[in-house]
């Protein structure tokens, strides 16, 4: 697989992204979205999906936010259009990297997660499905998120997240530069989009893990599709006691108290890359 550090000109700004090219590529591009504070480079290494074979043949790409911050709706703060970014590096790719526009996938952690949530709304249509993991929707971007073009979803949230409260309320403003930005618990929107997507076949199953630092973490999974619309699949997971984590890597004891616990039995990356398998089948 090979690896450029490349850029777009956009809105006045020269914005940088990774792009990891397989040698034999099948014409699916994921997308990646770091957290706030990181790098695109960042978020391929804790993903790892390059190291995934489910994955060998993926175009992948991890754009950076501007200064380290995603703008993702959840506060006054449209400087950056990062919106428009993203819709033009899928252009780009789609032009000179012969992507299929029916096979985009797109994932998000934590601040990169709520702008993905805000891309399903606002770049209606682009995804074929979407995994957001450790965060929820901002409520401005909720209020405006009654779209018909739904795409399949993955959704991972810990309940003991120190850093994005699993039931909603107001994160911390100061990742945004912005007062306290009010959010959407992650059970309301799980129900959101089961509900807008015609998500009415479920099946619930639970599983106890060892975490990494003492005691067990419990997880719940919702396996939902449509019966309207059978190419529509969802999968909320819920770790209850889990925190601000990707979950399956190993992290050092000063990361596990300040993000909360984790576990290596639960491979978040793995887990997805199958998700989006069966989308895309």
């Amino acid at each position: 697989m090979q690896t450029q550090a490349l850029q777009i000109h956009h809105d006045g700004l020269d914005r940088k992204y990774q792009l990891m090219i397989p040698d034999d590529p099948d014409g699916t591009l994921l997308i990646g979205l770091h957290g706030a504070t990181q790098r695109g480079s960042i978020m391929a290494r804790t993903t790892s999906f390059h190291e995934l074979p489910d994955a060998s043949h993926f175009t992948l790409a991890y754009p950076d936010a501007w200064e380290g911050t995603w703008r993702d709706g959840r506060a006054e703060d449209d400087d950056v259009d990062d919106v428009g970014f993203i819709e033009k590096l899928i252009v780009q790719l789609v032009d000179y990297r012969n992507i299929d526009r029916g096979r985009i996938v797109l994932v998000g952690a934590s601040n990169g997660g709520f702008l993905s949530q805000r891309l399903i709304c606002e770049l209606p249509g682009q995804f074929r499905a979407v995994a957001t993991v450790i965060a929820t929707m901002g409520l401005a971007v909720f209020q405006r998120s009654y779209i018909d073009e739904i795409p399949s979803l993955f959704l991972v949230a810990g309940t003991a997240d120190p850093i994005i409260p699993y039931n909603g309320g107001e994160t911390p403003g100061s990742l945004m530069n912005n007062e306290n930005a009010p959010i959407i618990g992650f059970e309301d929107l799980v129900e959101h989009w089961k509900n807008l997507g015609s998500f009415d076949r479920c099946e619930h199953y639970r599983r106890q893990v060892p975490a990494l630092d003492s005691g067990e973490l419990l997880i719940d999974t919702e396996s939902c599709s449509s019966s309207s619309h059978s190419h529509r699949m969802m999968r909320a997971i819920t770790v209850e006691g889990g925190g601000h984590q990707w979950y399956g890597r190993r992290v050092s004891q000063e990361t596990l108290r300040h993000f909360g616990a984790s576990t290596t039995e639960f491979q978040l990356s793995a887990e997805i890359i199958r998700f989006f398998g069966k989308v895309l089948q």
